[in-house]
C-alpha cells in the first residue's frame, strides 16, 4: 500500500469516527433539550380556568333554614346557569339573562388561537434565537394567555348566571362519584394485522421489508379464501345451505381463522349521579323554602318558549312557534365551611335529566294547617355535561 493510499484510508477512518462521535453528540443534546423542555412546562403548567366562585346571601334558599355556616359546616349547593352551546360564537351576550361572567369571545377562531404550542422547534433546532431563554419567554407567554385544550373545551369561567337564587340543602347520605371507560375487543386477520404492523413500523427500509413480507401472507389467504369460495358457491347451489367461512375451515380442516384479538379503547363515559333529600318543614319557614326548592329544580331542568332569534338572523313568528330553548345546567358543589370540599367529588357543570318530586314518602297523605306537606322528598338526577380527563383528575 502506497503512502498516499494508507494516508487515505487513516483520513476516512478516523473521518467516519468523528461523523459518528459528532452525531451521537447531537443526539444526547437533544434528548437533554428535550428533557429540559419537558421538565419546564411540567414545572409550570397552564392554570386551569375555574367556575365563579360560589358566594352565600340572604336570597339563598335553605333547608334546614337556620343553623349558620361556620368553618366545619359541611353542606350542598346549587347554582344554576345559562345553557351554553359548545359550538356557539360567544358564551355571552345572548340577553336572556343579566348575570355576571368573566369575559371572552367564545370558541371563535381568534380565541382558538395559539392553544397548542410548539415545543419541537426548541428541541430540533438550536442557535440565534431558539436558546434555552427563548424558549422560556415563550412558554410563560403561553402559561400567561391561559391557553390550553382542556381550557377551551370547559370555559368554565364563561358561563353566565341565572337569576335564581342559590339553593343549598344537608349533606345526603349518598354521595359518590364513578369512572367508566370502554374497551372493546376487534378482531383484525393476518394479513391485516401485517398491514398495520408495517404502517406502524419505523423507517423505510423496514417497511419495505415488510411490505414484501405482508405480500407473502395475503398471497396464502387470497388462496385460501378463493378455494373456501368455490366450495361455498357449490354447496349452495346443491343443497342451498348458506354456510360461512369458519364453517368450512372447521368442517373440513379442523380449523378457524385466528381472530387476532386485541382490547382496544373506545372512549369515556360522562358520569352521571343522584342524590335524595327528605325535606321536612319545621315551621311555616320551611315549609315555603321547601316549596320554593322543589319549584326551582322543576322548572330548570324544562325547556322554555320565546324563541327571539336562531343562528343570529332568523325572527319572527315562525322561530318563536318553530324552537324551544334548552333548560338550564346546574352546578353541584359539595362544600365544606365557605369553600368546595377538596376530599369529596366535585363535577363539571351538570345537566339535570330527571326531577322526582313524592309528596307522600311515608306511604300516607298528610298536611298541615296551611295545607303544606308534613314531608317532601326530593330525588335529583344529574349528567355531567364534560368529559374529565387525565390532567384535572385530581380536581374532580
Amino acid at each position: 500500500m502506497s503512502k498516499e493510499e494508507k494516508l487515505y484510508e487513516e483520513t476516512s477512518i478516523w473521518s467516519g469516527k468523528y461523523w459518528k462521535e459528532t452525531l451521537a453528540d447531537k443526539r444526547a443534546m437533544k434528548r437533554q433539550r428535550e428533557a429540559a423542555i419537558e421538565k419546564y412546562m411540567n414545572d409550570n403548567p397552564v392554570a386551569q380556568t375555574q367556575y365563579p366562585e360560589i358566594t352565600i346571601d340572604s336570597s339563598a334558599l335553605r333547608y334546614p333554614s337556620n343553623p349558620p355556616i361556620r368553618d366545619q359546616s359541611d353542606y350542598v349547593v346549587f347554582k344554576f346557569y345559562k345553557y351554553q352551546p359548545p359550538w356557539g360564537r360567544s358564551f355571552h351576550d345572548q340577553g336572556d339573562y343579566s348575570g355576571s361572567g368573566t369575559g371572552g369571545r367564545g370558541m371563535d377562531a381568534e380565541n382558538m388561537s395559539g392553544v397548542w404550542f410548539d415545543k419541537n422547534k426548541y428541541v430540533e433546532r438550536t442557535g440565534l434565537g431558539h436558546g434555552e431563554q427563548a424558549f422560556k419567554k415563550a412558554w410563560n407567554n403561553h402559561v400567561e394567555k391561559g391557553k390550553s385544550v382542556l381550557n377551551v373545551y370547559n370555559r368554565a369561567d364563561q358561563y353566565t348566571e341565572t337569576p335564581d337564587p342559590i339553593v343549598m340543602l344537608y349533606m345526603p347520605d349518598d354521595i359518590s362519584t364513578g369512572y367508566k371507560a370502554n374497551w372493546g375487543g376487534k378482531s383484525v386477520g393476518a394479513a391485516g394485522r401485517a398491514e398495520l404492523v408495517a404502517r406502524g413500523s419505523q423507517g423505510l427500509i423496514h417497511k419495505e421489508v415488510e411490505s414484501i413480507k405482508r405480500s407473502f401472507q395475503q398471497w396464502d389467504r387470497w388462496a385460501a379464501d378463493y378455494g373456501m369460495n368455490i366450495i361455498k358457491d357449490s354447496v349452495k347451489k346443491i343443497s342451498g345451505d348458506v354456510l360461512n367461512d369458519d364453517d368450512l375451515y372447521g368442517g373440513i380442516s379442523g380449523v378457524v381463522q385466528n381472530p387476532n384479538a386485541e382490547l382496544l379503547f373506545q372512549n369515556i363515559d360522562m358520569r352521571t349521579f343522584s342524590l335524595k333529600f327528605r325535606l321536612v318543614p319545621r315551621n311555616v319557614d320551611e315549609a315555603v323554602n321547601i316549596k320554593s326548592i322543589t319549584n326551582l329544580f322543576k322548572r330548570n331542568m324544562l325547556p322554555s318558549t320565546g324563541v327571539s332569534q336562531v343562528f343570529g338572523w332568523s325572527r319572527g313568528d315562525g322561530v318563536a312557534a318553530g324552537f324551544i330553548k334548552v333548560p338550564d345546567l346546574v352546578r353541584v358543589s359539595f362544600m365544606r365551611g365557605g369553600e368546595e370540599n377538596p376530599d369529596v367529588p366535585q363535577f363539571k357543570m351538570c345537566a339535570l335529566s330527571q326531577v322526582d318530586i313524592n309528596y307522600t314518602p311515608d306511604g300516607t297523605y298528610a298536611t298541615y294547617h296551611d295545607g303544606s306537606m308534613v314531608a317532601t322528598e326530593l330525588t335529583l338526577n344529574f349528567q355531567e355535561t364534560k368529559l374529565v380527563y387525565k390532567e384535572e383528575a385530581d380536581n374532580y
